[in-house]
């Protein structure tokens, strides 16, 4: 929702930040004013607190607000990793890099044999139970 004043359209989230910087502006006047200094000099401190708040309100870049902006600055300028982008150059593939790797690394095989022990007096009992008629006893 918007007001219009002339050719202006303000919204009523920017009417209510002007509010809150002219309040306050003004409420720090007031109060230097009331604690001995001069009117004049109490509103020159008081104007930078005004067009503070004025820029706050009236602020778009590329239709982005103020706060949406900064953000977006913020997340460019110190989160995002920079690309470099560069004209008939071959980029190597990571993964190409390392199934080459992987395929020229030898690779430690160890094969053991191992002999089948088997207890000599065991075989021999096992054999005179298969012997007769082919049944075990």
């Amino acid at each position: 929702m918007s007001v219009q004043i002339g050719p202006f359209s303000i919204s009523i989230l920017q009417l209510v930040t002007l509010a809150i910087g002219l309040g306050l502006g003004l409420g720090i006047r007031n109060v230097l004013y009331k604690n001995g200094v001069s009117k004049f000099a109490a509103f020159i401190v008081a104007i930078p607190i005004l067009l503070l708040f004025a820029f706050i309100a009236f602020f778009k870049y590329s239709e982005l607000t103020l706060l949406p902006f900064i953000a977006k600055m913020i997340r460019t300028y110190f989160f995002d990793a920079t690309k470099k982008f560069q004209i008939n150059r071959l980029r190597p593939d990571p993964h190409a890099i390392n199934l080459a790797r992987f395929r020229t690394t030898d690779h430690d095989v160890v094969i053991e044999h191992k002999e089948l022990l088997i207890d000599q007096e065991e075989m021999k009992k096992l054999r005179r139970m298969t012997r007769k008629d082919g049944v075990l006893r």
